[in-house]
């Protein structure tokens, strides 16, 4: 019988994971995924922090247009991210019929709408944009399904770096009110666009 410690002994392997791989090999590992496979990168995003840290740019790249209150939020309560916007954000879908049909049921607690809303005010407040007191006054104060239209507005201030945006049913919007006031007093926001 051989030593576990003889030279004839199969070489032990010690147990490598993935949370004790070099970053540099890690985003090697990313860069095999298909970009558009949010299953496997939402798998990785919730491993550990570093994993969390790598996948937050292939994860949240696009917003496919269901339920903006949670990508936002998702993407506010990032501990990392120190800015006060989202860089992330690149390609956006928005589906107006999502919002008009489920407006109530996806409102958010006011606790979370306000993480929101300090970042558009933060915002304004370093001079980044002006005049978020009336969209931030609104977004604070939402509790009905037809008072949702300016939405998009919002997401879009606290996205800049959107290069694509794709809107559907438009027609559900109010034709009697100004758009995007906001949003044109800063055309900057939008220059990606």
């Amino acid at each position: 019988m051989l030593s576990q410690y003889s030279s004839n002994s199969p070489a032990r392997v010690s147990s490598i994971f993935l949370a004790d791989l070099p970053e540099e090999l890690l985003l090697e590992i990313l860069t095999h995924i298909e970009l558009d496979d949010v299953r496997t990168y939402s798998a990785l995003h919730r491993v550990n922090r570093r994993l969390y840290r790598l996948t937050m740019k292939p994860l949240y790249r696009s917003f496919p247009g269901r339920k903006p209150e949670l990508f936002l939020r998702a993407l506010a309560l990032s501990s990392h991210l120190g800015a006060p916007d989202l860089p992330f954000v690149e390609h956006v879908t928005w589906r107006q019929w999502a919002r008009v049909t489920g407006a109530l049921k996806y409102c958010r607690p006011t606790q979370e709408r306000r993480l929101l809303a300090d970042k558009l005010l933060q915002l304004e407040k370093k001079g980044v944009i002006s005049r978020a007191a009336p969209l931030v006054e609104r977004f604070l104060s939402f509790d009905r399904p037809d008072e949702d239209t300016w939405y998009l507005e919002l997401f879009l201030l606290l996205t800049p770096h959107v290069k694509s945006l794709e809107v559907f049913d438009s027609w559900y919007w109010d034709d009697h009110k100004y758009w995007f006031r906001t949003l044109c007093s800063n055309p900057v926001r939008m220059s990606n666009l």
